[in-house]
């Protein structure tokens, strides 16, 4: 049991670290999180048409494969963690932008910009975020470290949904965007702010 026990627990604080903050930004994910909000927000509070809602999802998860593409290239080119901090404060800035949209009537004209802009903002950190993981580690526990990450961060996926829909419930889509916009704020600070190299002795060691 105790094998099974250490397996489970990453001794690196930088890979902790990283988990702990994956499964914060999975409050904004744009899989799991906006494409199940999106269409009730263009569709329940908007009250757009099918067909009007249905053309701003195709155009929003149209950034799902362009966001990705241009986000990995890019951190290439840059301090990775302190870009994917930038992506996500841009993904912070356009998800509260959106509030203005369900406070007001806006144009459908403006809406559309900002959906794509925040599509590649939503859709490209993500990526960059498991990219760190393989920064972090070295090449024989990379296997036992992504199989933490993607478990523990992709548990928190199943659970923000049901938070989300219980902040909508109650208080609304405008609430929801806030929500939202702090967990992506709270994971760029964390990127921004940490040390994300591996620790310098037997450094890589993810598992005890």
């Amino acid at each position: 049991m105790a094998s099974y026990t250490n397996y489970f627990t990453p001794s690196s604080p930088t890979v902790r670290r990283l988990i702990i903050t994956a499964s914060i930004t999975a409050g904004g994910k744009g899989i799991s999180i906006m494409q199940t909000f999106l269409p009730l927000f263009f569709l329940n509070h908007l009250h757009y048409s099918k067909s009007v809602s249905g053309l701003l999802f195709t155009l929003f998860t149209v950034t799902s494969v362009i966001g990705p593409i241009v986000s990995g290239k890019l951190s290439d080119k840059f301090n990775r963690s302190k870009f994917l901090s930038f992506l996500l404060c841009g993904a912070c800035v356009m998800s509260l932008s959106m509030i203005t949209f369900s406070l007001t009537d806006s144009s459908i004209g403006i809406l559309v910009p900002v959906l794509m802009v925040m599509g590649m903002f939503v859709y490209g950190y993500s990526p960059v975020e498991q990219t760190i993981m393989s920064d972090i580690t070295s090449q024989e526990l990379q296997a036992s470290a992504y199989s933490l990450f993607f478990a523990i961060s992709y548990g928190a996926s199943a659970v923000w949904p049901l938070i989300l829909s219980i902040v909508v419930s109650h208080f609304g889509f405008t609430a929801f965007f806030t929500v939202v916009g702090l967990s992506y704020l709270a994971g760029a600070v964390i990127y921004w702010t940490g040390n994300w190299t591996p620790p310098a002795s037997s450094s890589q060691n993810v598992v005890s």
